[in-house]
């Protein structure tokens, strides 16, 4: 199969992951990072902005972003798109549905539920063949409006980029812990952590 990935570049690596993962499947792929101007975007984009555009298309990053997607997809002829959180709105879909009648779309949500979130997840839904959570509680929220597209389809690692690194003594004292999480730091965890420590005898140790 054809898989083409619409993603972020980002330190942790999800689309780059993915990828690797349809490789190693079998899969033909492509992509394309959805939040990389190149010098020549720079330029149009600030261009733009200098001559009073505020609005236009010459100043809108993510409708120059869906145009670069459009044709990337057409050198590449996908059978699936995959679109992490990506800047495919309806319009684009369509378009691209029409020149390529056998694209299947997937629209992957792995962040926690923002209302811009839920605004993008909803508007995905009248395009995206399917629509991928990554977090039980959203999935529970949004199934009863979307049951017949939506899918939690959790994180996990990939032995292939997640490997165990070396520990000295010293760091395995100062990061001992009866309970460990880990995970990226979002308000409302901080929220939950200050929570902890004002009710519990041990507080929080946070790395």
């Amino acid at each position: 199969m054809r898989i083409f990935v619409e993603g972020p570049w980002w330190a942790g690596r999800w689309t780059d992951i993915t990828l690797a993962t349809l490789q190693q499947l079998g899969h033909e792929t492509a992509c394309y990072y959805h939040n990389r101007k190149s010098p020549a975007d720079r330029v149009r984009l600030a261009a733009g902005r200098l001559v009073g555009l505020s609005g236009r298309r010459e100043t809108d990053w993510p409708a120059l972003a869906r145009r670069h997607l459009s044709g990337r997809l057409t050198d590449f002829h996908p059978d699936l798109l995959i679109s992490i959180q990506g800047k495919l709105d309806p319009p684009t879909a369509r378009a691209l549905q029409q020149r390529f009648p056998q694209l299947r779309i997937v629209f992957w949500w792995g962040d926690i539920l923002t209302p811009q979130g839920q605004r993008r997840i909803e508007q995905a839904a009248t395009f995206a063949d399917r629509i991928l959570v990554s977090y039980r509680g959203i999935h529970e929220k949004l199934a009863p409006r979307h049951a017949g597209q939506l899918l939690y389809f959790p994180f996990a690692a990939s032995p292939q980029f997640h490997t165990p690194g070396t520990m000295t003594a010293a760091d395995g004292r100062r990061l001992a812990a009866d309970v460990a999480f880990v995970g990226s730091c979002y308000p409302e965890r901080c929220e939950l952590i200050h929570y902890l420590n004002a009710r519990l005898e041990k507080p929080v140790r946070v790395w």
